[in-house]
């Protein structure tokens, strides 16, 4: 927050903010303020995406299994990724692999069919989506190599992928040619008086700001110390296992 006499003193001046944590969050949100005006300073003490922002699936799925409340706001979101990919092409960004992807849920036991059949309604009148069952036969056909205990499966057509860690690293690429600066530095506390924020401390030295953004994921309770906040985070397990297959690519993402 910026308090009324520093916002008047900051009329004739861009607004500085500094944006701590170079994952999605913190690119993405240094890319927006710099659109906006802002100018940005993204401090990151790793490479950007090299952590949870980098090693995501990067599946964009605003339908299947969201409750029915949030699909709106999720739709919403899906086509703003498609928006956000133009600018950043424009911007003469690389590209970071935003596709779309043909998706089969495999079904194994009948108690799956079921859950399945219930996300089926979800699609219903959805433009630009589609589903289909297909039996173990016509699986089989199509990727022989899947387990020989699969019954069926559901084809969903219109969500897309994306490459986290590339979306990530262009993110930040496209904050930069819109004016924001990149630093590589550990933040080790906050400067701090009458209450408000003035700058971040950093091994490499002190950096002056008028807000600073905290976008470090579970990381963020390290900050509580400093801002004298609470704030709970609780871990939520979740594995995930990349394998490289012999053969030819998969044509569809099971």
């Amino acid at each position: 927050m910026v308090d009324q006499g520093r916002r008047k003193a900051l009329i004739s001046k861009p607004l500085h903010v500094i944006v701590v944590g170079g994952g999605v969050f913190g690119c993405a949100i240094s890319y927006q303020l710099a659109k906006r005006g802002v100018r940005p300073t993204l401090i990151e003490r790793d490479e950007f995406g090299s952590h949870a922002s980098g090693k995501n699936a990067g599946k964009l799925n605003p339908i299947y299994d969201a409750p029915s409340r949030l699909i709106p706001l999720a739709l919403e979101s899906f086509r703003l990724h498609q928006a956000l990919a133009a600018e950043l092409a424009e911007l003469g960004c690389e590209s970071y692999g935003l596709k779309p992807v043909r998706r089969i849920y495999l079904v194994f036991d009948e108690s799956e069919r079921a859950d399945l059949d219930k996300a089926c309604q979800s699609f219903q009148g959805m433009a630009g989506f589609s589903t289909a069952w297909l039996d173990a036969e016509e699986l089989r056909g199509i990727e022989p190599r899947l387990a020989p205990d699969v019954k069926a499966g559901l084809v969903v057509e219109g969500n897309m992928s994306v490459d986290s860690h590339a979306f990530t690293r262009v993110l930040a690429e496209g904050a930069v040619r819109l004016g924001t600066a990149n630093v590589r530095a550990h933040v080790a506390g906050l400067d701090t008086a009458d209450g408000m924020v003035k700058g971040v401390r950093t091994e490499r030295g002190d950096i002056a700001c008028d807000a600073v953004v905290f976008a470090t994921g579970p990381w963020v309770a390290q900050m509580r110390e400093w801002l004298g906040l609470e704030l709970p985070v609780e871990p939520v397990k979740g594995e995930m296992l990349r394998m490289r297959l012999p053969g030819e690519s998969l044509r569809y993402d099971f």
